[in-house]
């Protein structure tokens, strides 16, 4: 659905006394859109530091409510809990402090992208 099509929708909803602007979609009009490519790295941090806390709070329940062992380092099983959440932990701590990087699949799509 494009935006003129969502807001047409939203026109029949009711808003409790709330303004509505059809153009409220994040990136559908040229100020936000500048505001999302202007703190697109930032915005990425926060991503990553958002998901480090999921996965923190989701091991955190698998550990005390559902009783999965936490495991250890290097012991040749790398489906126990910890190698598992580590594998996940160390990108996300990179992209949270260094950013995404040059090597990333958004950085090469927005080249390709200005190029066309």
């Amino acid at each position: 659905m494009n935006p003129n099509q969502i807001a047409s929708l939203l026109d029949n909803y009711p808003c409790g006394g709330i303004g509505y602007r059809k153009n409220s979609i994040i990136g559908s009009d040229p100020g936000s859109l500048q505001w999302l490519i202007t703190h697109r790295e930032r915005l990425k941090a926060i991503g990553a530091v958002g998901m480090l806390a999921f996965l923190f709070v989701q091991t955190y329940v698998d550990v005390t409510a559902h009783d999965v062992p936490l495991g250890s380092f290097f012991n040749g099983k790398p489906t126990e809990l910890l190698d598992t959440r580590v594998f996940w932990a160390l990108p996300l701590v990179y992209v949270a402090i260094r950013g995404p990087g040059r090597i990333s699949i958004d950085r090469l799509l927005s080249r390709w992208w200005a190029r066309r």
